[in-house]
Order: structure tokens, then C-alpha cells, then sequence
């Protein structure tokens, strides 16, 4: 669960912000029900900030298993296939940012939608429906991007791909089930089909391709393993056939014609190939080339050329990825590039007609993911964010600069921040490296060091940053006895606490280079299962609870050596995460049990005492409390709303 609250909470990190001002009377209206709000660390504890209107992140929750996309030639819109909703979605897209905004109401189609076609006028859609064994057609509005059904036009048994010819006067449909493509005369002013009848393919045609020309046809065999090839009558658009070659790999899906229409690829699903062939621009005959095949790293579903031909892309699933390969324009060979990595199966796939942005379905995860395309190296960037699972950040005293721990990725995404709009903009080094499973992040008040608590290894990152740019480097590691799960550092910098299993690591800080030593007696023993660790203003006490133990574990602090002492505990059941005051004089927790605990402070001996009304329930999975930093509020994150 805290996991998955911390991944909703920081993708909106780039959402646009607006500060939001709170006083004590807000508990007359305790809860906002938003997504779209963000724990900051700050100078003196935790900023929140919250977007009013909804944005975008890098990407959209489509509600649905998106199975196929397409986009207009003039980049304004996006259509995807909705196969388990059987349902097409309409997507505007800002050409300048690459950002989709959710347009009109879902249309309905036939029953388990495959593929999408947009004629090249931009006045007609099609989309194939497997178990109707119909195509649904759409006229299409150019300005609004809006769709009207023209109902649907009988094809062969499960229908798969569908291609619209350059010239935009016939439409083809791949039929895996009959064996057949459907040909269609299209009328590019109402957008109506004419059945210019079928012709035979190899085993269970899945997709198909058209040379930029018009003057060839190819369609991927599943089930033959081969390419049928075809010649096409540009007057009539019927087809005949050139024959098939093998695929070399097995369970063809996907197949592409490079621009220049000398290359042929075929992305083969089993067998993880690419089969690779150069094309005789007059007879459309395929050759393979001298290395016919290269090894994709998993199945391959999708295939997309980059604007420039410069690279290929394949969607990949088990595990999930987009894999880049650089092409050579001269003898259409690849060259593989590594892979952008889902934790799910990435389907269907398609690039920006600029080029500029490349837009991705994960069918498992319903998400459609947005990228930036870099044209000289071709890596995909996920727009706004380098984020993979994030889970804490860490604002630089100034609060111009942002740090981010990534699970997944062992990674901290570092931003700037624009302190009048709040918004984060990636350092031109977006990333660094951390340990294992990252999860806290800390700077010192100083703002010259960052460290992070590596969550499945017993060691922290240490880092030197520079205040003037943002940008960290590497210290190295410091040993630690256990996994790590949270970080204090004292306000005066001199010294680092760290949460290890049931022990609490203390390290001296050298407050001119930031490296970490362990002192004498490297730990103190603490309550099992504890997930918070606390100082005070005054930095003379630490303060640990424990759910497990059902208490707060209270520990003196020695200014000149760092080390604490154990001075007891106070009862605090299912104790989570706590906040003080910034006074001293107040202390609150929050519980597994869904309660806000309160307790008097004493100042000088660090004693905790229940007010005298101790709790407030609220609402479940409490994951987070911060108090203002004018001491007249407490906020309480609840998973998908905050308590206020």
C-alpha cells in the first residue's frame, strides 16, 4: 500500500501547483479528496501544494486493455482501441508538448477490436473486429477530431490488420481466421467501402504493410511464418501475388516499410526476431539481407521507424519493453540499443508525425505512456518525469532544486524548480545512481549534502551537490547493520541517523565534505517494525514509533558526539509516522488503526503526555503527517484524500 500511495503522490509532482494555505479551522472541513497533491521537504519541514484542474503525467489511464493507436498526419489527434471495453478512445494531443487530453465519449465497436486504420485525408477511420468478423467505420470530423459511425462493413473470419493505400482509394484487411485479405475500394469523400472481393495469404495473417508507393502489399503469416507479397493495381487497387518468403524466426505480428521503401522488417513474437529484407522498388520482391535476423531481448509485438529511419523501435512484453535499435539507412541493417523496461506487457506503439514524441499501450497496466523522442541518439523519455515507482523527495533548503528516490530504478530524479509556479523541470543530468530499492532521501540544512536510505541492501548513498546547479555526485556508500528505511539528520548537520531493522545506525557528519563516519557504538537498539524517525527542533532528542510494539521509543541526544541514549518509551498503539511541532511543544502520530494520537512535549526532558483528548480517527490507510510550517495545521495523507 505505501508503495502505491507514494507512486500516486509524486507523479503529481508535475502537475501545475498552486500553493495552498491553511489555518486551524480547516478541521471544521477535514478532508480533501484529491490525487493531486504533494509532500514537499522544505526549510523548515513540509510544503503542500495542489493542482486544482487536471493535467497530465507520462501517461493515461485508458480503463481499458489498449491493443492498437493511431495518429492523424497533421498530429492533432489520437485514437486508441479499447479491446476488453470494446471501445475507441479520442485523444487531442498538443503538438508542441506531445501532452493527450481525453476528447468526446468512448464510441463503441465490435466485439475483440484488434487494429486501427486513418485514411490520409483524415476524413475516415476503421477499426477491425475479431469475433464480429466486421469492420467499424467512422467519418472523422479534421478540426474536432470527432467520429460518426457509418456502420460496419462485412469482412473475412477474424479480422486483424487493416492498412488505407497512400492515395487513400483502397483499404485491405488482413482475416487471420479465412486466410484471406479483404479488398476495398474506398471512397475518400464519404468514406464508404466497395468489395473488390480477396485473395489468398499464408496461415493466420496478422498485420499488414503498404509501400510508401502504393505499388506493394505485404501481409505477416503468424501462423506460416512468412511474408505474402503483392503487387498493387493503383487504378483498381486489387492485388496479386509476388509469392512469399520465410520470416526465419517464428509467429510474425508486426511488419514495416522503411520510408525510402528499400527495407522490409518483420517483428517476430516467438523466438524473439526481427527478420530484416531489402525491397526491389519495381516488383516489391523481398530479399533477406546478409544477416537476416537479429535478436530482439523478448517477444516482439510492435514495430516503429523513427521519422529519419535513423531507428526502430519494438514494443516487447515478458517483461515489458520498448526496445531501440539503430538503423543503418544504407544497408537497412540494426543494431540493438538496449531497452526502456515496463513491469507489464507493452502492446501497441506509434510515433508523432514530426517524429518529436513516441506514444506507447501497456495492455496490463490500461496505461498509454507518452515519451519524448531525442532524434540524435534516439532514447525515449517519459514525459515530465524520470520517475519509476517513487517513493520520497527532498527539497533543497532555497527550494530550487528536487530530489526524487525511484524503487524500481535505483535511481534519484533531480529537477528544478520554479518557485513562483511551482513546476519541476528535469536537470540536464536527469538521474543518479543509488543502491538497492532507494527510499528516504535527506539533505543537510546546508543544502551541500544528499543521502539516501537504500532499502534492500545495508548501506547509504552519500552525495556532494552543487548549490548552484543541482547536481549530485557520487560519495560513495557507508555500511549500515540492516536495511534502511528512513534518515534524520540533526538541523546543526553534525550528525545522521538511520533506521536498520529494530536498530537505529548513528553516524558523525563532516559538515565540510558530507562523508559519513559510524561512531564508537554504531547503534542503539529501537522498537520492532519501525517506520519513522524523528528529531527534535532543538536537535537534544530522537524520537522512533513502533506498531509492532505499540509504543514510541524516546532517546536523548549528545550535541558534541551524536550518540544517543535511551530514555524510555510512551504508549502510542499501531504507531506509524510522526510530526512536531516547530515550537517543540507538540507531537502527533498517526496509526495503523486509522488515528491521530496527540501529546504534549516537554522541551527540556523530551517527555511525551496524551492531551487530554488523545485521538482523532481518520479515514483509512494513514501513510503521512506533516504540520505547517506555522505550527495551525495537521495534515494527514489518506492514500487518496488528505485530512486536514
Amino acid at each position: 500500500m505505501r508503495i502505491h500511495f507514494f507512486k500516486q503522490i509524486f507523479l503529481c509532482l508535475f502537475f501545475g501547483f498552486i500553493t495552498i494555505l491553511f489555518s486551524s479551522s480547516s478541521f471544521a472541513n477535514p478532508m480533501i479528496t484529491s490525487k493531486r497533491a504533494l509532500i514537499a521537504q522544505a526549510t523548515r519541514g513540509i510544503v503542500w501544494y495542489h493542482s486544482t484542474t487536471p493535467t497530465t503525467t507520462s501517461y493515461i489511464d485508458t480503463d481499458s486493455n489498449p491493443i492498437d493507436l493511431a495518429i492523424t498526419d497533421d498530429g492533432n489527434f489520437l485514437y486508441l482501441v479499447g479491446n476488453t471495453s470494446a471501445e475507441l478512445l479520442t485523444y487531442s494531443r498538443n503538438t508542441t508538448t506531445g501532452t493527450l487530453s481525453a476528447s468526446g465519449i468512448p464510441l463503441a465497436l465490435g466485439t475483440n477490436p484488434r487494429q486501427v486504420a486513418i485514411s490520409s485525408n483524415g476524413t475516415s477511420l476503421y477499426v477491425t473486429n475479431y469475433t464480429s468478423n466486421t469492420l467499424s467505420m467512422f467519418s472523422r470530423n479534421t478540426v474536432t477530431g470527432s467520429l460518426t459511425s457509418l456502420g460496419t462493413q462485412a469482412t473475412g473470419t477474424n479480422p486483424e490488420g487493416v492498412e488505407i493505400a497512400p492515395d487513400g482509394t483502397s483499404l485491405y484487411v488482413a482475416n487471420r481466421g479465412s486466410n484471406t485479405i479483404s479488398m476495398f475500394r474506398h471512397n475518400t469523400s464519404t468514406g464508404t467501402l466497395t468489395s473488390l472481393g480477396t485473395i489468398g495469404t499464408g496461415t493466420n495473417p496478422h498485420s499488414l504493410a503498404i509501400s510508401p508507393s502504393g505499388t506493394s502489399v505485404y501481409s505477416a503469416n503468424q501462423g506460416a511464418a512468412t511474408v505474402s507479397m503483392y503487387s498493387r493495381n493503383t487504378v483498381t487497387g486489387t492485388l496479386a501475388s509476388l509469392g512469399a518468403i520465410a520470416t526465419g524466426g517464428s509467429s510474425p505480428r508486426s511488419i514495416i516499410v522503411s520510408a525510402d521503401g528499400l527495407f522490409v522488417y518483420v517483428g517476430n513474437y516467438i523466438g524473439s526476431k526481427i527478420s530484416m529484407y531489402s525491397r526491389n522498388t519495381t516488383t516489391g520482391a523481398l530479399t533477406a539481407l546478409p544477416t537476416p535476423t537479429i535478436n530482439a531481448m523478448t517477444w516482439v509485438q510492435k514495430l516503429t521507424l523513427s521519422s529519419d529511419g535513423n531507428f526502430l523501435y519494438a514494443t516487447e512484453n515478458s517483461p515489458g519493453c520498448i526496445e531501440k535499435f539503430a538503423r543503418n539507412t544504407v544497408t537497412g541493417l540494426l543494431t540493438a540499443l538496449g531497452c526502456t523496461s515496463y513491469d507489464n506487457a507493452s502492446w501497441a506503439a506509434t510515433l508523432s508525425p514530426d517524429g518529436a514524441f513516441f506514444y506507447a499501450a501497456n495492455s496490463t497496466e490500461m496505461k498509454l505512456w507518452m515519451h519524448a523522442q531525442n532524434p540524435v541518439t534516439g532514447d525515449l523519455k517519459l514525459l515530465f518525469t524520470d520517475l519509476n515507482y517513487p517513493q520520497y523527495i527532498s527539497m533543497s533548503p532555497e527550494g530550487a532544486f528536487a530530489y526524487v528516490t525511484n524503487n524500481s530504478s535505483g535511481k534519484i530524479s533531480m529537477y528544478s524548480r520554479n518557485k513562483i509556479t511551482g513546476a519541476l523541470t528535469s536537470l540536464p543530468t536527469p538521474t543518479i545512481e543509488t543502491g538497492g530499492y532507494p527510499v528516504d532521501v535527506k539533505m543537510s540544512s546546508d543544502g551541500t549534502s544528499v543521502y539516501v536510505a537504500n532499502g534492500n541492501e545495508s548501506t547509504l548513498s552519500m552525495y556532494a551537490r552543487n548549490t548552484s546547479t543541482g547536481d549530485l555526485t557520487s560519495l560513495g556508500k557507508v555500511a549500515t547493520v540492516s536495511y534502511n528505511s528512513k534518515i534524520a539528520i540533526s538541523s546543526d548537520g553534525t550528525s545522521l541517523y538511520a533506521l536498520t531493522g529494530a536498530n537505529i545506525s548513528m553516524f558523525a557528519r563532516d559538515t565540510s565534505t558530507g562523508s559519513l563516519t559510524a561512531l564508537g557504538t554504531p547503534t542503539i537498539a529501537t522498537g520492532a517494525n519501525a517506520p519513522d524517525l524523528i528529531i527534535s527542533p532543538d536537535g537534544l532528542f530522537v524520537y522512533v514509533p513502533s506498531y509492532t510494539d505499540n509504543n514510541i521509543s524516546i532517546y536523548g541526544r549528545n550535541t558534541g558526539t551524536g550518540a544517543l541514549t535511551a530514555i524510555g518509551t510512551v504508549a502510542a498503539t499501531q504507531a506509524l509516522f510522526a510530526t512536531i511541532s516547530s515550537d517543540g511543544k507538540s507531537f502527533y502520530v498517526v496509526t495503523s488503526d486509522n488515528n491521530l494520537l496527540m501529546y504534549s512535549r516537554n522541551t527540556v526532558t523530551g517527555a511525551l503526555t496524551p492531551l487530554g483528548i488523545p485521538s482523532l480517527a481518520l479515514g483509512a490507510y494513514p501513510e503521512s503527517i506533516i504540520i505547517a510550517p506555522d505550527d495551525t495545521a495537521v495534515y494527514v495523507g489518506l492514500g487518496t484524500a488528505i485530512a486536514i
